[in-house]
């Protein structure tokens, strides 16, 4: 019964990452522009599939704010996450997921581009 609850864990972890880092995205794109982002399917580098989107037409500081907020609200919640559960697991995601990054996502859709 251990390792299924781990691997339950571990999937509500990254699940909880990958909502919480694109509705960051959506939140503060709709907050700063009144814009809804598009968000399509692809796949990485190395297959890693993921959700894309496109930036909204806006000022620089708006785009760095949008693809800041992603990362943001994601070692927000997590971080939240980790305490509240006493559970290291969604904070150990949220670093995992930030430091893997830059190996999986494309250079045309990068969070970090926008910096």
């Amino acid at each position: 019964m251990g390792d299924s609850t781990n691997a339950m864990s571990i999937v509500s972890a990254i699940l909880t990452a990958f909502i919480t880092h694109e509705g960051g995205h959506f939140l503060a794109a709709l907050l700063l522009t009144g814009k809804v982002l598009k968000f399509r399917f692809a796949f990485g580098k190395l297959y890693v599939p993921r959700f894309t989107w496109t930036m909204p037409y806006t000022t620089r500081k708006e785009q760095r704010i949008i693809a800041l907020a992603g990362f943001a609200s994601e070692f927000i919640v997590m971080s939240a996450l980790s305490f509240v559960l006493n559970n290291p697991i969604y904070i150990i995601t949220a670093l995992l997921h930030f430091i893997s990054y830059n190996f999986y996502a494309t250079d045309t859709s990068s969070d970090f581009k926008w910096f």
